[in-house]
């Protein structure tokens, strides 16, 4: 939000959608981390280390599958031609 304030009618709208994707993929990231961290402890704490290291594990290989290697395996399936539809092709 902040960034389209800061960018608000300067023509700069390619910068702004490049930056907000940089910063959704780190949020992203940073959630996974947060997450995987909470089954870390919370495992950790309630079953010992071993469970908490093999609940994080399974935590971390869920959110890869589900947030980064879905998503990619989607957009290769679908050709390029179809990515934007309202965009001439050529």
């Amino acid at each position: 939000m902040s960034l389209h304030r800061f960018l608000f009618r300067r023509h700069q709208r390619k910068q702004m959608v490049t930056a907000a994707h940089h910063l959704a993929l780190t949020g992203i990231l940073l959630l996974a981390c947060a997450i995987i961290g909470v089954v870390l402890l919370t495992f950790g704490v309630v079953e010992g280390d071993t469970p908490g290291i093999i609940a994080a594990g399974v935590s971390a290989a869920l959110l890869l599958t589900l947030w980064a290697l879905l998503p990619l395996r989607l957009r290769k399936q679908r050709p390029d031609d179809q990515r934007h539809p309202s965009r001439p092709s050529g």
